[in-house]
């Protein structure tokens, strides 16, 4: 492919990024918008509810023998407001019962107040009994129900825009790393630029397949968002979330193999359980219950605990896509070294090609059941390993593609500068 091919094509990955981060925003302002309608409405309610809550005190004020005239203004008074407040109400789910129950209990309450002024103490009770205490009652029910339906609303509304917000942030991570590796593909590595080529194709796909889905999920809630059902609701924000926590691991290992100097690469080893690394990362994955775990032990290694977790999760990832349906984890200490090794069923990679598929944008021919994944996960993984005075190896055994992590156990290495 020709320079200018390329530069075109970054371009226009970089004009369709834009197009969506301002397709995003949008979406982000709607839910901005719905966010600050709904805290308005519910400050209006509660306002509403402090007025009522006084009109009725009034009445008690008047009964027990206060200035029956002068309470009688007082609460005209806070009934006008309680009535500009209504108008102003938004007529929806949240607020109906509430604007239904208002007029009704306002205008019992006057009638009563009148009764009152006039020496109808009797009728005034009769009254009080009948209509004023259970339409108040009606009216702090269907309040307290405005009140908690107007919170949920904000607190999904602030959901989604979170959402889209760090899908948004992602997209620009993407677009600053595609404008990173074109600057650099220049000053080294020519012998690669055609696997570069196919890379960037490749990494624009497997962002571009979740970040659609989170555009298209978010587009949804914005055009049905007082239609879809709370339960709904939840799931698409769970999807959101989703989606883009599968970006953010990709552009995780896309920044640790754009550093042209891996030595400046943060590690910060420790004596850390390599058990519990391996099970935090099925956790994260939600693969514990399909995943054998052959170790329940502590196992106590020498490593960076985040690039451990980042190397299992590399190896993982890649047993789901390209191995069998059996995958196994074992953890195991021999002498001065320890052992992570994730093991699968699968078709194996050829011999001529395991030593390659560490390199760089590398697939095996074997690994046809997901072409669409980015060859980094094992570059990135043995490069972290050797960078903790470990390695990275593959092995083929009775049947099974085996990937081993090899690091110092615990004692065996003393700290040092990364």
């Amino acid at each position: 492919m020709s320079r200018p091919t390329r530069t075109l094509r970054t371009s226009l990955i970089s004009i369709g990024a834009a197009t969506v981060i301002a397709g995003a925003l949008v979406v982000d302002w709607a839910a901005f918008r719905r966010t600050d309608a709904a805290l308005d409405t519910r400050q209006l309610v509660m306002r509403v509810d402090v007025l009522v809550h006084d009109v009725s005190s009034l009445e008690w004020q008047a009964i027990g023998g206060g200035d029956a005239a002068a309470i009688q203004l007082e609460a005209s008074e806070h009934v006008e407001q309680v009535r500009l407040l209504v108008a102003a109400l938004p007529v929806d789910a949240a607020t109906a019962d509430l604007i239904a129950v208002i007029p009704s209990y306002t205008d019992a309450a006057l009638r009563e107040m009148q009764l009152i002024v006039d020496g109808r103490l009797d009728e005034a009770h009769q009254l009080d009994e009948d209509a004023v205490d259970p339409l108040y009652e009606e009216f702090e029910t269907a309040a307290a129900a405005s009140v908690d339906m107007l919170t949920d609303r904000v607190g999904r509304a602030s959901a989604v825009s979170r959402a889209v917000s760090y899908s948004s942030l992602l997209l620009i991570a993407l677009v600053a790393m595609l404008w990173a590796l074109r600057v650099n593909r220049y000053r080294a590595m020519r012998a690669t630029m055609d696997d570069k080529d196919r890379f960037l194709a490749t990494v624009s796909h497997e962002l571009r397949t979740p970040l659609t889905g989170v555009v298209g999920m978010a587009s949804v809630l914005r055009d049905q968002w007082d239609e879809l059902p709370e339960a709904d609701t939840r799931v698409l924000v769970d999807d959101i979330a989703r989606e883009s926590a599968e970006m953010a691991m990709l552009i995780e290992d896309l920044l640790v193999l754009a550093r042209h100097d891996l030595m400046s690469v943060a590690i910060a080893a420790s004596d850390v359980d390599a058990v519990a690394c391996a099970r935090e990362v099925l956790e994260s994955l939600s693969l514990e219950p399909t995943v054998t775990f052959n170790s329940a032990r502590s196992t106590p290694v020498w490593g960076d605990p985040l690039r451990i977790r980042q190397i299992v999760r590399n190896l993982v990832t890649n047993a789901q896509r390209y191995g069998g349906s059996s995958i196994t984890i074992d953890v195991s200490a021999s002498g001065s070294t320890t052992r992570i090794s994730v093991i699968d069923d699968g078709p194996g990679i050829p011999s001529e090609m395991r030593e390659t598929v560490f390199e760089p944008y590398r697939h095996s021919s074997s690994q046809s059941a997901a072409p669409e994944a980015v060859g980094l996960g094992l570059t990135v993984s043995r490069q972290l390993a050797r960078l903790m005075d470990g390695d990275l190896t593959y092995s083929r055994r009775d049947g099974t593609s085996i990937f081993t992590l090899s690091l110092p156990s615990a004692g065996e290495k003393r700290p040092t500068s990364a």
